[in-house]
């Protein structure tokens, strides 16, 4: 289905996630109560040296930080240091290391390392291609709340790889995706209804979706409602506001949208 193959050129990468800190703490409380063996607290150190949020950007430090978290037995570290492994980032790209570090925060418990680890499958990143095992570790992850996971389930529906093929509930998973956060879900559903595949096509449901895709930060979704407000296709025309969101699709990096 063209969808779909539009939805994975577009799609899944594998981010470093933000840091879940406490902006009250200063840097030196951080490095403290990690040196004291509080695995949380390494993560959310590590994420900030990810980001360079109040100290200079080190990648090297925050795998080590990521490392010291995850050998305390917290998730979050080990799926922190699989994207470091994964992206190559302050380390040597190790797909079977991010692999391996995936399987772990996912058979702890951690919902987006499951979906992570499903991308790997997916990929055949540092384990052997299998859609099979991709759609089990993508339910896992949807079944413990990660939004990624859900669309990213949906996905392998709409095309039938590692899973029966069902239009129905590849809507349902991309909806709840959309709903839950994960806003390239709610790029995906928009494509389907702008285009009538799996569902009855209607225009207007598409420029929603692209909307609160694009409010999201999806680059494609913001340059895809520009082209609908420049023609009135689902809205009312308004060249101004096309312009507007083509250059926002510009500025999140969507190249084509710079020309």
């Amino acid at each position: 289905m063209r969808l779909l193959r539009i939805a994975l050129a577009l799609s899944v990468v594998f981010a470093i996630c933000v840091c879940e800190c406490h902006a009250q703490q200063t840097v030196a409380e951080f490095q403290e109560a990690c040196e004291g063996g509080d695995a949380e607290t390494c993560t959310n150190l590590g994420f900030m040296y990810v980001d360079g949020d109040g100290v200079t950007q080190d990648l090297a430090r925050a795998a080590s930080l990521f490392q010291q978290a995850c050998d305390g037995a917290y998730m979050r570290g080990c799926n922190g240091l699989a994207l470091i492994y994964t992206n190559g980032d302050g380390v040597l790209r190790d797909y079977t290391r991010a692999a391996s570090l995936y399987q772990q925060a996912c058979d702890g418990g951690y919902a987006s390392g499951c979906s992570n680890l499903g991308k790997m499958y997916d990929l055949g990143w540092g384990v052997p291609k299998d859609e099979t095992r991709a759609a089990s570790s993508y339910r896992q992850g949807c079944d413990g709340g990660d939004a990624r996971g859900c669309t990213l389930l949906g996905l392998l529906y709409l095309e039938g790889d590692g899973a029966t093929e069902d239009l129905a509930r590849a809507t349902s998973l991309l909806q709840k995706g959309c709903d839950d956060g994960f806003a390239d879900g709610c790029k995906f559903l928009g494509t389907m209804y702008h285009l009538g595949e799996g569902v009855t096509q209607d225009i207007t449901r598409a420029a929603s979706l692209y909307q609160k895709a694009c409010d999201g930060g999806v680059p494609g979704a913001c340059n895809d409602l520009s082209g609908m407000y420049r023609i009135g296709e689902g809205v009312a025309q308004d060249i101004a506001r096309a312009k507007l969101l083509r250059q926002k699709a510009c500025d999140l990096g969507y190249t084509e949208a710079c020309r």
